[in-house]
């Protein structure tokens, strides 16, 4: 069982991550978060009888990069952080609804997708971020790394005033365009099965699901 050090700074609880199938094996304290991901159903007893609780069910989709598709270019460009400040506390709004660390109070859900953000600008993690402007207005984004052969989305946002007007559907055809070549075949996005707008969305847009697991926690937040 590993600790994730940024992760315990950041929610003030001791964060860890735990295989499915190895033993508790540190002394915890009161405050503690431990996170297991997997994807086996027969070891559901066990999990039950380590009383963790089953928290979301991860989809990960694939799209292979093939065809080229048309998309407005000119309205993409490097996001400038003082275009974010103005929706410095919409994150919550955009992703808590269907976070996994929904468990945390929503201010601090709100920042840690701030600080994601952030850092993708900054390209920090290897990761990296566009954004979307229309009239000269930041209105949606997404981050996104290279992994082996793909491309792995990891944000797609799109703020309050500029929804349903298919920018989603934008920014992934901007990550397939541009990102691809370079030994590039594949682009993943992950969601989870609460989330029934972001699936249709990916499923519209030509991706299928290549894998489901399962997000379990053990927690202690006294």
């Amino acid at each position: 069982m590993k600790k994730l050090n940024w992760d315990s700074a950041f929610w003030g609880i001791d964060v860890f991550d735990a295989k499915f199938d190895e033993s508790i094996n540190v002394e915890l304290g009161n405050r503690y978060l431990i996170q297991t991901l997997f994807d086996q159903s027969d070891l559901l007893d066990k999990i039950d009888k380590e009383q963790f609780k089953f928290i979301e069910t991860k989809i990960t989709l694939k799209k292979d990069l093939k065809v080229k598709r048309n998309f407005n270019e000119k309205s993409f460009r490097s996001i400038d952080l003082n275009d974010l400040e103005q929706y410095k506390d919409k994150f919550y709004s955009l992703f808590g609804r269907y976070s996994r660390f929904r468990i945390f109070p929503p201010d601090k859900v709100n920042e840690f997708y701030y600080i994601w953000l952030q850092n993708s600008i900054n390209k920090k993690d290897d990761t990296n971020a566009i954004g979307y402007y229309v009239n000269n207005e930041l209105a949606a984004f997404v981050t996104f790394k290279f992994v082996l052969d793909s491309i792995h989305i990891g944000l797609i946002g799109v703020f309050e005033d500029f929804q349903r007007k298919g920018i989603s559907s934008e920014l992934i055809a901007y990550v397939e365009n541009k990102l691809s070549g370079n030994g590039l075949t594949k682009i993943r996005i992950s969601t989870n099965s609460f989330n029934l707008p972001a699936l249709n969305t990916y499923i519209k847009n030509g991706f299928v699901i290549e894998e489901i697991k399962y997000w379990y926690y053990k927690y202690k937040m006294d």
